[in-house]
C-alpha cells in the first residue's frame, strides 16, 4: 500500500511549511502534494519556495506533485500558474480547467484534476487519457 500526503490547506508561514515538509521527508508517505491550492493571496511562500521544497522532497525519495489553485480568478494568478506548468520536473494536480488548458498547450502531464472522475465514468468529453499512471491531455 502506498501513502500520500495532501497539500496543506491552511495558511502557515513559510518557516512552518518548511519544517512540516522536512518532517514529511522522514514520514512513510510515498507521494507528497504541495503548493497553494486555496487562496492566491497567501503569497508568503512563492513558487520558487515551493519548487525548492519539492526538490528536497524528491531528493529524499518522495514522489512530488505540485498542487495548484482551485479557482483562478486573475491574470496574475494565471501567470504564476504558468511557472508551475513549466517547472519541468514535477507532475501537477490541476484543480482549475485553466491549468488543464495550459498543460494541454505545453503537453505537460497532469497527475490529477477534478474532472477525471467524470471522464472515467464517461460523463465528459474524452479530453484526457491515462499514460504511465498519469492522466494527460489527449491529442
Amino acid at each position: 500500500m502506498k501513502y500520500s500526503l495532501g497539500p496543506v490547506l491552511y495558511y502557515w508561514p513559510k518557516e512552518t511549511l518548511e519544517n512540516f515538509y522536512q518532517q514529511a521527508m522522514e514520514s512513510s508517505a510515498d507521494l507528497i502534494y504541495l503548493g497553494e491550492a486555496v487562496c492566491s493571496k497567501r503569497r508568503a511562500t512563492k513558487i520558487g519556495d515551493w519548487l525548492e521544497m519539492a526538490k528536497s522532497l524528491a531528493g529524499s525519495g518522495k514522489q512530488v506533485v505540485l498542487s495548484t489553485l482551485a479557482l483562478v480568478q486573475a491574470s496574475s494568478e494565471l501567470g504564476e500558474l504558468k511557472r508551475y506548468v513549466d517547472n519541468g520536473d514535477f507532475l501537477l494536480e490541476a484543480s482549475d480547467l485553466g491549468v488543464v488548458n495550459l498543460c494541454a498547450e505545453r503537453k505537460t502531464a497532469v497527475c490529477r484534476w477534478p474532472c477525471a472522475e467524470l471522464l472515467q465514468r464517461g460523463h465528459a468529453a474524452p479530453v484526457a487519457e491515462r499514460r504511465h499512471g498519469a492522466l494527460v491531455y489527449a491529442g
